[in-house]
């Protein structure tokens, strides 16, 4: 759990329960592609960054949802790093309770309010300011305007486009924000070239076929 795999000359990835990314800008400074579900990601996060001589540079969250930006306010708190989401996430993640609220419809039971539903705030600044330098790829569906990361290595990060056959054999039907985006972003994902796919709730794979009739 939480073992640093590297998957190209500069792509890795940390095999957890929400998997996260770690792209090397150079030689020293590294992106983390989305941040887990807590402070605790937070600080694993950190310390496998010192462990390796790097510096935090930068954040990019696939998507506004708590597991995936659980990290941020830790990380931000402890680096000089900067966060980005696309531009209509990004006034979720500034204003979590708008999560919750969401999948509830109403502001929700106190009981309800854990640390997978709403993460703390996070700074998060738009993905568009930083387009230029990443290949980004638009994925919505699972959230409003989910995105995609592919790195030079040729490995892309999907977030929650796909989940593995234990999430969907634990939940039956996933969470689908909006069916008719979602399926546009199945056909997409079909023709999508890549060496390597990481999906966070899914093993890796380096062929999405499997995935994309199993979703």
């Amino acid at each position: 759990m939480y073992e640093l795999r590297k998957v190209g000359s500069k792509t890795y990835y940390m095999e957890c329960p929400s998997k996260v990314g770690f792209y090397l800008l150079d030689d020293n400074n590294v992106c983390v592609i989305d941040t887990g579900s807590s402070r605790d990601y937070g600080r694993i996060i950190l310390k496998t960054i010192k462990e390796k001589g790097w510096n935090l540079k930068l954040i990019i969250n696939t998507h506004f949802h708590a597991d995936h930006i659980g990290g941020n306010n830790y990380l931000e708190k402890h680096t000089n790093c900067d966060a980005y989401v696309s531009s209509l996430e990004n006034v979720i993640t500034q204003n979590p309770i708008i999560s919750p609220m969401m999948l509830y419809g109403a502001n929700p039971l106190e009981e309800l309010k854990s640390k997978f539903v709403i993460a703390e705030k996070s700074n998060t600044k738009d993905i568009e300011e930083i387009k230029d330098q990443f290949e980004i790829i638009e994925l919505p569906g699972h959230t409003t305007n989910q995105i995609g990361i592919k790195t030079n290595d040729g490995v892309v990060f999907i977030g929650d486009a796909l989940v593995g056959k234990q999430i969907i054999e634990k939940y039956t039907i996933t969470y689908i924000y909006d069916v008719g985006k979602y399926l546009e972003t199945l056909d997409k994902l079909e023709t999508l070239e890549g060496n390597l796919f990481i999906a966070s709730h899914a093993e890796a794979v380096e062929n999405l076929d499997d995935l994309i009739k199993l979703n």
